[in-house]
This record gives C-alpha cells, structure tokens and sequence, in this order.
C-alpha cells in the first residue's frame, strides 16, 4: 500500500532524514510521533508527492512516487481517492 525505503532528505547540506524504513500495509492503521523538527511532515509530504527524498525510494500502491522534481514534472503521478478506494496513475508526460 504504502513503502518508504531508505529514505533521505537533504536540505542545504543539513541531512533532516536518513534510513527511513516504512512499509504499511492495506489494513494498517500508523501515527507518527515524535519532537518538534524531527521529520514527521516531510515523511508525510514524500508519501503525497509534494515533497521528493535526496535518496531512497517511495512508492503508494505500488508504484513509485518520482525522486527528482524534474521527473515528477516529467511524469506525474496522479493518487487519488474514489468511492472509498485510492487509485494511483501514470498522468500523460509534461510538454
């Protein structure tokens, strides 16, 4: 359903998120915890392509969200939820 596999994002040279392993399967319910500035948002916007790791690779339903923002530009990838299912899609390549 959802995996996020060795997981990094760097920001100006500061390392924010490194190793980051989550596999979470159809049925799984997950909250995560943590301080203040320890990475919670940024995991969570890898996992809805608004954000994209230094390294790693995550993928919803399968299929890979892109790592770089010109290959997500390139080749989108459009999630969304209908009538109680979430369906993933390759959208058309950019012009």
């Amino acid at each position: 359903m959802l995996n996020l596999r060795g997981v990094a994002f760097v920001r100006d040279g500061r390392t924010i998120l490194e190793h980051v392993d989550l596999p979470v399967r159809a049925g799984e319910h997950w909250a995560l915890i943590g301080p203040n500035g320890a990475g919670r948002s940024r995991v969570l916007s890898m996992c809805g392509a608004r954000n994209h790791p230094t390294r790693g690779e995550v993928a919803v339903l399968g299929h890979e969200v892109l790592t770089t923002v010109s290959r997500c530009f390139d080749h989108p990838i459009h999630v969304e939820r209908r009538h109680g299912r979430w369906r993933a899609s390759a959208g058309p390549a950019a012009t």
